[in-house]
C-alpha cells in the first residue's frame, strides 16, 4: 500500500478534497481500487475539516405534482 498523508496535513498544506477524488478516480482506473479508496476516504475527511458538503442524494423541497389523498382505513 502506497503512502497517503492524513486529512490534517492534507488542509495544512492548503489541498483540497477535489484534488483527492481526483487521484481517487485515476487509481481506480488503473485498477487500484484499494489506494482509491483510502484517497477517498482521505477527501471525505478534509471535506468534513473544511466543513464543506459533499452533495449526495436530495428531494426537492416544491412537489408540484398533484396531492396524495392519505388511504382510508377500512
Amino acid at each position: 500500500m502506497t503512502n497517503i498523508i492524513t486529512a490534517a496535513e492534507a488542509l495544512a498544506q492548503g489541498s483540497t478534497p477535489s484534488a483527492f477524488f481526483s487521484i481517487a478516480r485515476f487509481n481506480e482506473r488503473l485498477g487500484d481500487n484499494a489506494t482509491g479508496q483510502a484517497t477517498r476516504r482521505i477527501g471525505r475527511e478534509l471535506a468534513g475539516l473544511m466543513g464543506m458538503d459533499l452533495g449526495g442524494r436530495r428531494r426537492h423541497n416544491n412537489d408540484n405534482g398533484k396531492p396524495r389523498q392519505a388511504r382510508r382505513v377500512a
